[in-house]
């Protein structure tokens, strides 16, 4: 799975290419955190990585999200990854990605281990099929909904909600059909109502700060203002 934070890299400039291939990631094949062995990576962007891993003891496989090295002096980005752990370890819920471990590697990285979902982004289907089927999309709304309510009763504002952010995972139905199970992701810039700092301390959002994609923001988000369910 990817999200904002690691969008797969896309061709490199002939700038780029003439440094040569890029270096090997020292991850890749490691066992990190005594328990999960790194077997790819998936996806990368500005802050960090997302890697497919298998816990070694359990033998099930799951998403491993790593924060920059250079990240970690920036407080808001770091408060922002622990943020995101909060939130996601909170919610225990059938149509949200479950979080399953928090922590730091042996080099002081931190990481983010995920439940792993083996599907697509609802932006992904969108880009191929403009318009879905109304009972289909009913269906979809129905699940994100019910996300939704339950990251509110713990006092949860996802704040960054898009197609990009919806995973779709097919699954076969008991008439052989087969129908999307919905997987809510990405909680790095959301709002925990009940408190305004994270697990170090770190004030976890700044009065004045706009986050989020203008496209989807609510107009008192765009605004700067209090934000709720």
């Amino acid at each position: 799975m990817t999200d904002r934070d690691a969008v797969t890299v896309g061709p490199q400039s002939s700038q780029a290419s003439s440094a040569g291939p890029p270096a090997a990631d020292p991850l890749i094949g490691a066992i990190v955190a005594e328990r999960f062995k790194i077997l790819e990576r998936v996806g990368e962007g500005g802050m960090g990585a997302v890697y497919v891993a298998q816990h070694v003891a359990l033998q099930k496989t799951v998403a491993i999200k790593t924060l920059r090295a250079e990240m970690h002096s920036a407080p808001e980005v770091r408060a922002r990854f622990e943020r995101e752990a909060l939130a996601m370890a909170r919610l225990e819920h059938e149509n949200v990605v479950a979080a399953t471990d928090f922590g730091q590697l042996q080099d002081g990285t931190f990481f983010l281990a995920m439940e792993y979902v083996e599907g697509r982004s609802l932006r992904a289907v969108l880009n191929e099929t403009p318009k879905l089927a109304p009972l289909r999309a009913l269906k979809i709304l129905r699940q994100i909904a019910s996300a939704l309510s339950r990251a509110h009763s713990l006092g949860i504002v996802h704040r960054d909600l898009k197609p990009e952010n919806i995973m779709l995972v097919p699954k076969k139905q008991d008439d052989g059909e087969l129908t999307d199970v919905v997987k809510v992701a990405d909680f790095g810039i959301a709002k925990l109502l009940d408190t305004e700092r994270g697990p170090s301390g770190e004030r976890l959002s700044t009065a004045g700060n706009i986050a989020g994609t203008p496209e989807y923001m609510s107009p008192e988000q765009a605004q700067a203002r209090t934000v709720d369910g």
